[in-house]
């Protein structure tokens, strides 16, 4: 979605001085749902061994799917690409994409930036990257890329720390929303129970068990009937459905899918939860939901504290902590004025700082500067 957003900005404004092409592998639907219609698209496929370049796998797998057979032509696939339509600058979106760009943008003579959306602590730290596939990256970050761009000081801090070379050539650069179109509707919080919203992959990382346990202890200790609209799929899917009827909430909780509709259904909500149980880089959810004049009530974890100043933007709470979250929501019940001076506030900031137009500025800075 950052990858589309940006390329019709880029489309639509001449003044950035930037033309985007869009790479992408695998896209199904997501050209036609996406992209404006003048964007050069141009697909390409890495799948068979790439895709087995897990995170998790020690140096003798990720070398073997580094060059295997699939990833060779994905080389070949990307150097025409690069060199038939001249491209001056290689944006990497992804940590994938950033390792099958390294060799086709030098041979072009193309700079390449490498933009991270995931964070990279050390495996002592919690990291999720083994030791060697965190030093695989590192290395061809030091030797290929001409700048890394960190969606957060949280992410850019876990790729310094102990990658010489790489602090003068990492930047931060929030990511952003087009905020201009976004109308926010007046809050619905009221006397009665609040409507909860959370929104995500389904996955164990996003804590939606969390929300539907603090869900769940609203109703059992303190009567209140709170409603939570759950947008997303996932493979915890089945798992949540089957926890919310073990804690009796079934009835509360639904599971709406994925939806590209957002700021309606956060229009509807009193309280948007981001109960995220990893370093979360920067997530999106908590930009829309201040721009949407939202209270927002999210894990202290990763980058989010650089996005919400606890209890004057938004709320923090500590991870895994289901009470925590009932805790905070029953004050945004009890305290109606003081929650929408905060949701005031957290709009005029997303409107100052997650802006796309802030966010395309700097990116086309960083395109001239190499």
């Amino acid at each position: 979605m950052v990858l589309a957003r940006l390329a019709n900005h880029f489309y639509r404004d001449e003044k950035y001085g930037v033309e985007p092409f869009v790479l992408m592998n695998a896209a199904g639907d997501f050209r036609r749902r996406f992209l404006e219609d003048g964007i050069t698209f141009i697909p390409f496929s890495w799948g068979g061994r790439a895709m087995s370049m897990s995170r998790g796998k020690g140096w003798g797998a990720m070398l073997s799917a580094a060059f295997s057979p699939s990833v060779i032509r994905a080389w070949g696939a990307l150097f025409r690409a690069i060199r038939d339509n001249r491209i001056d600058v290689v944006h990497a979106n992804s940590m994938m994409a950033f390792l099958l760009s390294c060799l086709p943008a030098r041979l072009c003579g193309a700079a390449l930036v490498c933009h991270m959306h995931d964070s990279l602590p050390a495996p002592g730290d919690g990291g999720a990257f083994s030791d060697a596939a965190r030093k695989f990256l590192l290395f061809f970050m030091k030797k290929f890329a001409g700048r890394v761009v960190a969606v957060s000081g949280f992410v850019r801090q876990t790729i310094v720390a102990d990658g010489e070379g790489l602090r003068e050539k990492t930047v931060v650069l929030h990511n952003g929303l087009e905020t201009g179109g976004i109308k926010p509707a007046p809050r619905a919080c009221h006397a009665g129970p609040p409507k909860l919203l959370a929104l995500g992959r389904l996955h164990p990382d996003k804590g939606f068990d969390m929300a539907i346990k603090a869900v769940s202890a609203l109703k059992r200790d303190f009567g209140v009937e709170a409603g939570l609209k759950i947008l997303g799929d996932g493979p915890m899917r089945g798992a949540l459905e089957t926890l919310a009827g073990s804690e009796g909430v079934s009835g509360q909780v639904e599971f709406a899918g994925f939806r590209d509709n957002v700021h309606e259904y956060m229009a509807e909500a009193d309280i948007v939860l981001v109960p995220s149980l990893w370093e979360d880089p920067l997530p999106l959810v908590v930009m829309e939901a201040m721009a949407n004049a939202r209270i927002v009530i999210a894990s202290k974890t990763g980058g989010i504290p650089e996005m919400i100043t606890d209890g004057r933007e938004g709320i923090l709470v500590p991870k895994a902590r289901p009470d925590a979250l009932t805790e905070k929501i029953l004050w945004v019940m009890a305290h109606p004025e003081e929650a929408a001076e905060m949701a005031a506030r957290a709009r005029a900031r997303a409107a100052s700082e997650f802006t796309l137009r802030r966010m395309a500025g700097d990116l086309a800075g960083v395109y001239k500067s190499l």
